[in-house]
């Protein structure tokens, strides 16, 4: 079949892709020629990355066609109609479809997608509708952090089994800014504890967490090869990046620029926070893991990096790092951060005075 005609087609104010050409008939339509049809690619064309994605996409589909390697099952549609297979086989199938068209990780694929339907939807021995779709967003608290979480899931499995369910009056209200600032170990607490860790692989890891502001998940694969510089490995949560060390002589004192052997299976991004959380709270530690995170942006604010850099190093976005990263940071460190930038001494504000 000639590869030509491939067309991308955007719906909704989110841009979502689609690719639009002649196509095998669809299995369970009954039909014996090639039609036009489409293949909804799940992604945003408003970003520079989704567009990159989506070319990507065409040009997959384009080679397919052109080598006469088109399948529907490699592009997540199985031989059953969708609007008859039940909502367990339409998991699968939705699984398969990502894999092929949008690669996620294991990890982000259970906690993001088949943890909260498999809530949401059960029983899934049953046919997918609008009402089952409706019915799983009033179980989701509008005001929760989840809400976005959930109704990201279930319009991905609506999109797939073929189902318009309109979703604009459940779209989550949860805002960032309703983050409550949360109290952090302070740098002099995390020196102390890190560098007195009796265990070598326990320590490098706390270290690289607390001077590079990584994901626990992160440290799996970890280039360390143009050291004091680190790289994330592309297939992480928020893909690629560079990040230097702060402060440097941490990074220096404690010896980061070699892992050493570890009995963790590092190779597992999912098991590493768990592994680090035991170890560290039978050592004394009292704060949660991500803290050592946390305190890298506290420790960007304070020494002057602004925000959007602060961001890209973090791997997140600038809104993020403003509203919830910024909100960890409690009355004292900011009244602390104001004094050494401004030269000035600061008192805490009382309404008193005015």
């Amino acid at each position: 079949m000639a590869a030509r005609g491939v067309a991308i087609e955007y719906v909704g104010p989110n841009r979502l892709a689609s690719l639009r050409c002649t196509l095998p008939p669809r299995p369970g339509s009954g039909r014996a020629r090639a039609y036009s049809q489409r293949i909804s690619t799940g992604v945003s064309a408003t970003t520079p990355q989704g567009k990159r994605k989506i070319k990507a996409l065409k040009a997959r589909l384009e080679e397919q066609l052109f080598s006469g390697t088109f399948s529907w099952a490699a592009w997540g549609i199985g031989e059953t109609p969708r609007g008859e297979q039940t909502i367990e086989n339409l998991l699968l199938g939705l699984r398969r479809h990502k894999q092929a068209t949008r690669p996620v990780e294991p990890r982000t694929w259970r906690t993001s997608y088949e943890l909260p339907l498999r809530r949401l939807l059960n029983p899934l021995d049953r046919p997918l509708t609008e009402g089952a779709i409706i019915e799983a967003l009033t179980q989701s608290e509008a005001n929760a952090s989840t809400r976005k979480r959930d109704l990201t899931a279930l319009r991905a499995l609506a999109s797939f089994a073929g189902l318009e369910v309109d979703f604009t009056a459940y779209r989550h209200r949860y805002n960032r800014s309703m983050v409550r600032a949360r109290e952090l170990p302070s740098d002099e607490e995390i020196h102390r504890f890190i560098s007195t860790l009796d265990r070598s692989d326990l320590r490098w890891a706390c270290g690289i967490l607390c001077c590079y502001g990584l994901r626990p998940s992160e440290l799996s694969d970890l280039d360390l090869s143009d050291y004091p510089k680190v790289r994330v490995h592309p297939d992480r949560k928020t893909g690629e990046r560079a990040v230097l060390p702060l402060p440097q002589e941490w990074a220096q004192e404690w010896a980061l620029g070699e892992a050493p052997p570890t009995t963790w299976n590092m190779g597992n991004p999912q098991l590493i926070a768990h592994n680090m959380r035991h170890h560290m709270r039978d050592r004394g530690w009292r704060w949660q893991v991500y803290d050592l995170r946390h305190a890298f942006a506290r420790r960007c604010a304070s020494r002057g990096v602004s925000p959007s850099v602060a961001a890209r190093l973090m791997g997140h976005s600038v809104e993020e790092h403003t509203t919830a990263y910024h909100a960890f940071i409690g009355e004292e460190s900011w009244l602390e951060m104001f004094s050494r930038q401004s030269g000035q001494a600061a008192q805490p504000f009382d309404s008193d005075q005015l």
